[in-house]
């Protein structure tokens, strides 16, 4: 046993409290207390009464093996004192007893704190896994239930869908309805439209007759709906080439309430008339001041794409399509070289006739043109004031003009050279 271990035994075998013995030997509890801890180790002068207090030699106070005795030598008796010989070697030997007594202390205490910290690192890994482990479990958990509800979401999305189709469905008064362009009249600019829809069911007073109302900006008008097979309604009606026009049918219901519904929206009237013309040309041209001159050595080309909105599905009536055109070089409107424009369409390959161009138009694959033109290889003089332009002119099929400018070139007063940008 070392020292603080044997302080315990013998202080307990004495039938010693810590107080007890802390007032033997003129100390605190708390002094006692460490001594036995290992925490302190007493001074020399306090081992030697702690000695005489158990009646036993310092060596076995200290724990420490003795070489002066036999193993079967009695303890002292109990008034018998304990003194050390104050000699410079007595002393020696017993500071040396008591450096060896804490330096084994301290070596007990040093193990003592390697299993306390290897106890806690070997804690510290098996929390760690344990929490790990349960983090995944955790989170496969959340994932699962995760999945659940987006699958549970998803599928009350789908029954919302349907349930908002059958509502929507019921709701309205038309099972089909249908716009159809009949005429166009680029001059008037104006075009006839024939409107039908078949009801679910109907029933009106004979003095209420049902009609298509049409309304666009500062326009208005109505045509009476006459009824064909069935619940089937129609009525042709000419209408100006407006941005939008709103289309409703109108009809009396049986409780002498004037029903409206609306019919359609009509959007970009005013522009099925126009063609979207993209026009460069290829070469260049150069001014050479000294001579008051320019030489032109260009090729006009353009791009036209063709607007054909809806209105031309199902239609006998063709949108507006590029037929002849011209590139012009004017001075001061005087026609310094001219040359005709080459036509090609470009078209999906299962696309021919008009019908099938407009329906691929308005499904995103828009009829497409390119114009080319000869060569213009032209010297021009000029002089201040002179105004040189080149013009592209297309002509489509209902006759319309279409005109781009492609060069713009003025020369003012002091002969400085101003170009517009067309």
């Amino acid at each position: 046993m070392n020292l603080c271990e044997n302080l315990q035994r013998l202080r307990r075998q004495a039938g010693l409290s810590q107080e007890a013995l802390a007032e033997k030997l003129g100390v605190s509890r708390q002094a006692v207390s460490k001594w036995e801890s290992g925490a302190a180790v007493p001074e020399l002068d306090k081992l030697t009464e702690l000695a005489h207090i158990f009646h036993i030699r310092l060596d076995e106070l200290l724990g420490l093996p003795s070489s002066e005795h036999s193993p079967g030598v009695s303890p002292l008796p109990e008034n018998t004192a304990v003194t050390v010989p104050e000699s410079p070697d007595t002393d020696k030997n017993l500071r040396d007893i008591l450096a060896a007594s804490r330096a084994q202390t301290a070596a007990h205490y040093k193990k003592l704190l390697s299993a306390v910290g290897l106890a806690m690192a070997a804690m510290l890994l098996i929390i760690t896994l344990l929490i790990t482990v349960r983090m995944n479990r955790w989170e496969r958990d959340y994932q699962s239930e995760l999945s659940r509800l987006q699958g549970a979401i998803s599928a009350l999305q789908v029954q919302i869908s349907s349930l908002s189709a059958v509502q929507q469905e019921n709701s309205t008064l038309f099972l089909d309805s249908d716009v159809r362009l009949i005429d166009l009249d680029v001059d008037n600019r104006s075009a006839t439209l024939r409107l039908t829809v078949t009801l679910r069911e109907f029933s009106a007073a004979p003095t209420s007759p049902p009609r298509f109302v049409l309304s666009g900006d500062d326009w208005s008008d109505a045509a009476e709906a006459v009824r064909g097979m069935g619940n089937d309604f129609s009525a042709d009606i000419e209408v100006p080439l407006l941005n939008a026009i709103e289309a409703s049918f109108v009809f009396t219901t049986d409780d002498g309430t004037e029903r409206v519904e609306p019919v359609d929206t009509l959007h970009n009237l005013d522009s099925i008339t126009q063609l979207d013309i993209w026009s460069t040309f290829d070469g260049s041209y150069s001014r050479f001041n000294l001579e008051d001159r320019f030489t032109f050595h260009v090729t006009p080309r353009a791009e036209l794409v063709v607007r054909a909105e809806k209105f031309f599905l199902n239609s006998d009536i063709q949108p507006p399509v590029p037929q002849s055109g011209y590139a012009e070089l004017t001075r001061n409107d005087n026609v310094l070289a001219r040359t005709e424009l080459t036509f090609s369409d470009v078209r999906p390959d299962d696309v021919e006739t008009a019908g099938e161009q407009a329906a691929a138009a308005v499904s995103g694959d828009s009829l497409q043109y390119t114009a080319e033109g000869g060569l213009i290889d032209c010297e021009c003089p000029y002089a201040p004031g002179d105004h040189i332009v080149l013009t592209l002119f297309i002509t489509d099929s209902y006759g319309q003009e279409h005109e781009q400018t492609l060069i713009d070139l003025s020369i003012d007063g002091n002969g400085d050279l101003i170009e517009s940008v067309p």
